[in-house]
């Protein structure tokens, strides 16, 4: 009975950590823990203890292979269901449909489990929805916490409620913790410069335009934007003619700046 308790305990362990408890293994685990009592109980005499503990190991090593196979985040096929539900799920965010995301949302979670990518789509949908403090409550429920994508979404559920300061407050430990990313660099230097704490922001957008820039128009004239505050007149110049050159002083909300202008008016007596 020990060893049929043991068995028991680990097929329950595998399907709450491998699976996250999902119904459908769970239902699988007590099926194949009623199939080792009736061995137990009614063949242990008949069959040899070695061959008995031989079929206990396949159950287990079975049960983990079927279970973890059908759970759709690997597929003998190659295909990966799990990442299809979660794309298909962001292409009704994509097609504005938060109510529809969130409903789909709890049938995937159902099916296939939780995942941070999971967390990071639900959170979307809340924000989308109008309720970004159910949508912090969700990112709270990730597994890495210090990611990118947290900070990121962190930011704009308060940017949703309007709290800039403590969203700029957000960018800019989450731009710390990942220096990597152009958008947080971008993020925090824009929430800096909004609070006109420009050599903060002259950090961040630096880093922006010079850590995995993916050509983003905003960067460069930012930056413009924050030496020429700064006094730093030939680099807001410099800065200003490459964001000319990639097409952000065509950019409306920008052409009546007084940096823009100060940089057109320099450029005809040039």
């Amino acid at each position: 009975m020990i060893i049929l308790a043991g068995t028991m305990f680990l097929i329950g362990l595998s399907s709450l950590l491998l699976f996250k408890g999902i119904i459908w293994t769970g239902i699988l685990m007590l099926l194949c823990a009623v199939l080792l009592l009736v061995l137990r109980l009614f063949f242990a005499k008949k069959i040899k203890k070695p061959i008995l503990y031989g079929i206990y190991v396949i159950g287990i090593g079975g049960f983990i292979v079927f279970a973890f196979l059908g759970s759709g985040r690997v597929s003998p096929f190659g295909v990966d269901h799990y990442a299809e539900r979660l794309n298909e799920l962001s292409m009704l965010l994509e097609e504005e449909k938060p109510e529809k995301s969130l409903i789909e949302v709890q049938e995937l979670r159902n099916d296939l489990g939780d995942s941070d990518a999971l967390y990071l789509l639900e959170a979307r949908a809340y924000i989308e929805s109008g309720d970004p403090g159910r949508a912090r409550t969700v990112l709270d429920q990730m597994t890495e916490k210090d990611s990118a994508s947290y900070y990121l979404y962190k930011a704009a559920s308060l940017d949703a409620e309007g709290n800039y300061e403590e969203e700029g407050k957000v960018l800019l430990e989450g731009a710390k913790k990942n220096p990597e990313s152009m958008l947080l660099n971008y993020r925090a230097g824009c929430a800096a410069a909004a609070q006109r704490e420009f050599v903060a922001a002259d950090y961040y957008l630096y880093q922006a335009l010079t850590t995995n820039y993916d050509g983003n128009l905003y960067t460069p004239l930012m930056l413009a934007l924050v030496r020429y505050e700064r006094g730093n007149l030939q680099d807001a110049y410099t800065l200003m003619a490459y964001a000319e050159e990639k097409g952000a002083l065509e950019l409306p909300e920008y052409q009546n700046q007084e940096a823009v202008q100060w940089y057109l008016a320099q450029k005809e007596v040039q």
